[in-house]
């Protein structure tokens, strides 16, 4: 047998076969091997994810109230007279946070963001000099607990500062709830620093 006439053709053959091993390879290792795999060999640590959820959203505390949506959609102020509504609704806001925190644990996020409501003016001070951060140290301490930073959405709206805007009409959702439905430039940007 003549070897020298199939040594071209060998070699030929030889490089696409490597050439097409290498490629397969690729291909494999991007578009089929199962993710977890790569995150195992990777070994991803939580930094390396980022993203923020809104896994503590304090709307969800008021939806196994019932009847006390919509007291809380007539706005912030009214709402807190209802002392018992208040402190149902805080109760179901410990809960959902306690139960929420081991979920987020397992997602590898570094951040949640912060929906509207736990950095509200009108709910930290909702009277002129007369601050109160239980509902903000309720989310934050679950934040920690769950190993997650938190990124604050600041409202900077209070209804006493807000006195002469007028109400936002025709709008019935609770994230604006939390500022009595009342959204217009600052009057005291004084007051607005020291909150």
């Amino acid at each position: 047998m003549n070897f020298q006439k199939f040594t071209p053709r060998l070699i030929i053959l030889l490089i696409t076969i490597v050439i097409l091993g290498v490629a397969g390879f690729f291909i494999y290792n991007s578009f089929f091997r199962p993710a977890q795999q790569i995150v195992k060999e990777k070994v991803v640590g939580k930094s390396d994810l980022f993203g923020t959820m809104l896994a503590f959203n304090i709307n969800d505390a008021a939806i196994d109230m019932p009847g006390k949506i919509d007291a809380l959609q007539k706005g912030w102020t009214e709402f807190k007279k209802d002392n018992s509504a208040y402190q149902n609704f805080k109760g179901n806001l410990k809960k959902l946070i306690q139960d929420r925190a081991k979920l987020v644990k397992a997602t590898g996020f570094s951040i949640d963001r912060e929906i509207v409501g736990y950095f509200t003016w009108n709910v930290i001070e909702p009277q002129k000099g007369q601050f109160d951060w239980e509902l903000t140290d309720i989310y934050v301490k679950g934040a920690s607990n769950a190993g997650v930073k938190i990124s604050a959405v600041i409202q900077p709206f209070a209804s006493w500062d807000q006195k002469n805007t007028p109400a936002i009409t025709g709008c019935n959702a609770l994230d604006f709830a939390y500022y009595d439905y009342k959204a217009g430039p600052l009057n005291d940007l004084t007051e607005y620093e020291i909150f």
